[in-house]
């Protein structure tokens, strides 16, 4: 696996500081937007895609080592099910939770960006995102003031490891590039798919049935929210599939039709009519 190899040749530090700059750069395109709108979003998926790649890295470099992290995601688990239902989420914490601190400040840093970016005026974002961002802060802080950071750092893998997909096809697609956009977008359903419904809703049913605590009874309830949300956005996913494989959509119609001059018949029409208008006003 590829992730599996970059995770085992650069170390975990190294992989945190490249998440920061891409961070840093995803701010700056925040405060400094492009005047052109392509170039301008191209330059937000870009950073944003950047930072996903290697926080999504860095959290494999630092969840790596535990045995029961399945191998599909840089893990040494062999394993059918993410997690046995016995035993979560009451497995030993690490000893040196110092990456896993790391984690979580940069990315309660991250959703706070976006929860704010969300609300700005003229932003296209829905409510439904603002909602994934408040939720995910609230789950973030419930795992950093319970202790839990190797369950909390294991959910936010799963939700940055397709991000990389996403931002990819919303880059290329703001570059108008129907190859890459479509190769991306092929890969983004199937990652989605996996990590972000099928990993995270059994992650969700083991913390929902197996609480420990009443606050992680609750942090499972949020957690099926945001399955709820990654399924609805699927649906929009094939959705415009569908539409654009078809060419039924608002946008394919929009580039196929064309305004059409009017006939000659018409045109004289219309001065045939004026000029007797013209004409009843002198009289």
């Amino acid at each position: 696996m590829v992730f599996s190899a970059i995770v085992s040749s650069c170390s975990f530090d190294s992989l945190y500081i490249a998440a920061c700059v891409a961070q840093a750069n995803f701010i700056y395109a925040v405060l400094r937007p492009h005047e052109n709108a392509k170039m301008n979003e191209f330059r937000m998926h870009t950073a944003k895609g950047l930072y996903y790649c290697a926080i999504a890295l860095a959290e494999m470099s630092a969840l790596s080592n535990y045995p029961w992290l399945p191998q599909l995601l840089g893990g040494q688990g062999i394993m059918t099910a993410p997690l046995p239902a016995n035993n979560f989420p009451s497995y030993p914490q690490p000893s040196d939770i110092t990456m896993l601190h790391k984690i979580f400040y940069i990315q309660f840093i991250y959703h706070a960006i976006e929860t704010v970016v969300s609300t700005l005026p003229g932003n296209r974002t829905k409510p439904e995102m603002f909602l994934h961002h408040s939720v995910t802060i609230v789950l973030l802080l419930a795992s950093y003031l319970t202790e839990q950071f190797t369950q909390g750092t294991i959910i936010l893998l799963l939700h940055n490891a397709p991000d990389v997909t996403v931002c990819a096809t919303k880059a290329f697609h703001a570059l108008n590039l129907a190859l890459p956009t479509l190769t991306f977008f092929a890969s983004m359903l199937s990652a989605w798919m996996y990590f972000r419904i099928y990993l995270l809703a059994m992650y969700s049913w083991n913390v929902l049935t197996n609480p420990g605590t009443p606050s992680n009874r609750v942090s499972g309830i949020l957690l099926f929210s945001l399955v709820g949300l990654h399924a609805w956005w699927f649906y929009l996913f094939v959705k415009m599939a569908f539409r654009f494989a078809t060419g039924s959509g608002s946008q394919t119609k929009d580039m196929s039709q064309k305004v059409k001059p009017p006939s000659p018949s018409k045109a004289e029409e219309n001065k045939d009519h004026m000029a007797s208008l013209t004409i009843s006003k002198e009289d």
